[in-house]
Order: structure tokens, then sequence, then C-alpha cells
């Protein structure tokens, strides 16, 4: 069997979770026997491809190109939304967002405008761009969506309730949704992290037993709202004195590059950190030392403003941290092993953040996580979906 991967044009440029989806999955594919392309161009000759496999209805411009492309050489098409909740971003527009972006989404309003000038964006940062955002503004990018997955043989989800979020923001009725194929495939998680020790971590930064955040620093990933949530008046907490090695109060870890397309936000978070002597700021650690920082926390969070399943908080929890996460969908995956925030209330977040510090570590979460979420079940799946969809051809 051969398969081609294909998704949006900076998938390597501007890596993201589904870059990861995509590169994990691939790779899974192959030990299974699958031979496993990967390209994001829009007219690739599919003459010795079986199927094609595409990723993202966030961004769809390039990839509704390359569906039109496969269905043009007559190949099946299996496609990944990665969808995020429309109501959940509205939310985060509303709400969190800085500078200039707070002045357009006064002037554009509906959320189609505010895409249509992201696009016109990226289209000026990248030529490359220039053909699917033509498409785009000729199609609409919600027809563009709507159109992804009615090419779609087989649509594979992360979670049931990405189901409702596709018939809710797409406008399919019962009737629509119903003529669309889904199956579930579960986001994954490298096994490694369950044997992650904490002693490269201790030693490179002396830190043990803090609360860590995983994430690029940028509005979305929230962290002004976690610095806030642990300083008073809000924190009514006992979480002072958290680090018994001599650390001012508590220590909190934030581990992610600065995304200066948010310079405002940027230079609030650099501000703070320098400020406040328990608050630390690593730009980067190598992934493969990535767990060691998971073992060495005692608690992630990730307190988002929208995610489909929270990866970083799969592979905190197997590596043996407690967790807090924002309440929606990332609850189908954690089940009771997390406590659950409010991203817009540092209240809330506060309030996770104790329980997550009081709870002692469930042996049964590692279980959990490694009995349904690591990337070679994610890529079973993928192979049984494969086969379903040429089986039926």
């Amino acid at each position: 069997m051969k398969v081609l991967m294909q998704s949006r044009l900076d998938l390597f440029d501007r890596r993201g979770g589904d870059t990861v989806q995509i590169e994990k999955t691939a790779e899974e594919l192959r030990k299974l026997g699958v031979e496993v392309d990967i390209d994001c161009f829009a007219k690739s000759n599919l003459a010795n491809v079986d199927l094609v496999h595409l990723f993202n209805i966030d961004w769809p411009a390039q990839t509704f190109l390359q569906a039109k492309n496969a269905k043009e050489q007559n190949k099946p098409i299996v496609f990944s939304p990665i969808h995020h909740s429309y109501r959940e971003i509205e939310r985060y527009e509303r709400e969190a967002r800085f500078g200039l972006r707070r002045l357009t989404n006064l002037i554009f309003g509906t959320r189609e405008s505010r895409e249509k000038l992201k696009e016109l964006y990226r289209l000026l940062t990248d030529p490359r761009k220039f053909s699917s955002t033509l498409t785009e503004f000729r199609q609409g990018i919600m027809n563009e969506q709507r159109g992804l997955l009615e090419m779609a043989d087989l649509i594979l989800v992360q979670t049931d309730a990405e189901v409702e979020d596709i018939k809710t923001d797409f406008g399919f009725n019962d009737g629509d949704i119903k003529s669309l194929a889904f199956d579930k495939v579960v986001n994954g998680v490298n096994r490694e992290f369950a044997e992650a020790r904490e002693d490269w971590f201790v030693k490179k930064y002396g830190l043990e037993d803090f609360i860590l955040s995983v994430g690029r620093i940028e509005p979305r990933k929230n962290q002004l709202a976690i610095i806030k949530a642990m300083l008073p008046p809000v924190q009514p907490l006992g979480l002072r004195g958290l680090n018994p090695k001599g650390f001012p109060q508590r220590a909190l870890v934030f581990v992610g590059k600065i995304s200066w397309r948010h310079p405002e936000y940027a230079l609030r978070f650099l501000g703070l950190v320098k400020k406040h002597d328990w608050i630390y700021h690593i730009s980067q650690i190598p992934y493969e030392k990535i767990g060691s920082c998971f073992a060495a926390a005692k608690v992630h969070v990730l307190a988002s403003w929208f995610e489909t399943t929270g990866l970083v908080n799969l592979e905190a929890l197997l590596a043996g941290a407690n967790v807090v996460a924002p309440s929606g969908r990332v609850q189908e995956y954690l089940l009771d092993f997390a406590d659950y925030c409010d991203p817009g209330d540092a209240k809330s977040i506060a309030q996770a953040l104790k329980k997550a510090w009081e709870r002692r570590p469930d042996p049964v979460a590692k279980e959990h996580i490694l009995k349904n979420y690591t990337w070679e079940i994610a890529g079973r799946q993928t192979l049984e979906a494969y086969q379903k969809v040429l089986n039926d051809a």
C-alpha cells in the first residue's frame, strides 16, 4: 500500500501539532509495512499512489486544492480535520487578543472576514500561497471546508466531540452529517515518556517539584493567566513555599519559544519573568529531554483557550506529573486523572492548580494512556481506516 500525506504549504516551516501528528503517524505506518510519502503540493502526480491522506480543515486553502487534485485522479481520500471548536475560538478572539489583533477584531467582526485577512497576510509573507489564496477568496473558506468534508471517503476525528463540532461549525443538519463517514483515530504519545527520569533536568537547571507549562509563548496558550493565577490577590491557595529548595514563594517554569507575532503579549510575559524571580523561562529543551522536564515537575498546566486533545498533557501525565487542563474535549482523554480549569478565569486556574498540587500521582493514569493513546495505537487505527476505504473502493 502506498499513501501520500498532504497538508498546509508551510507544514514544516511553521511546525505545529499537525506536523507532529503527520510525522508520527507516518513513522508508525511505515513500521506496519505501508509506504508513506509526505508533500504539500497542490498538483502532485498520484499515478503510483493508492490513497491520499489530507490533514487540517482550519487552514483549508492548500488542502482544498489537494483534495480536488485527488478527485481528478480518482484517488480515495482519508481526511483528518484536526478541528478546533469555533465556539472556543470565538471566545478567544473576544477575550484574549492583544495589540493590533484586538483592533482588527473590532473592524473585521466575522470569522470569515478575519480568516481572509489572515490568508492575505500569509500570502504577503509567502508568495507560494498565491494560487491557494486566490481560490479561497473565490470559493469562500466555509465552502472549501464543507467541500473537503464532502470529498473525503472517510473522516478521521480525534474525539467524539469533534463530530459534533464539525456538524455545528460547518452547518450540517442531521441528514447531511449522516452522509459523511467518520472513524475515530486517537492522538498519540511516545511510550518513552513513561520511563522519563528527572535527573537530567534537575542537574542542568537545579529545579524540581515545580509548576510547569510547556508551549509556545503566545495568547492562545494563555501563560499570562497562569501567572495571574499564582499572584495575590487572586491566589487563595497556600501555593507559597511550594519548592522546598529555597526558591522564594514558589517556582513556575515555562518552556517554549516566544512568538513575536504577538509582540505586546511577549513583552508583558518577559516583563513578569524579569520582575518575579520565582518565574523561569526556558526557550527550548531538546525533544528527547522534555520527558525529564515533565518528570521533575510536580504539576503541568495547559490553560489554552482551545485545543483538540492537548498532546503535551498526555506526555506530562505519562511522565508522572499531575496535570491541569482546559475543560472540554480533552476530558475525553484525561477523564478523572486531571484537574480542569476555565482559561478565562484566573481563580479557576488557581483552584485547579491547588487540587493538582495536592493530588497524589495515580499509577493507573500511566496505564490508561499506554493502553489507549500511544502512536502505535494511532498507527494501527489509521491503517485499519485505510483498509476500510480501499476495500470499499
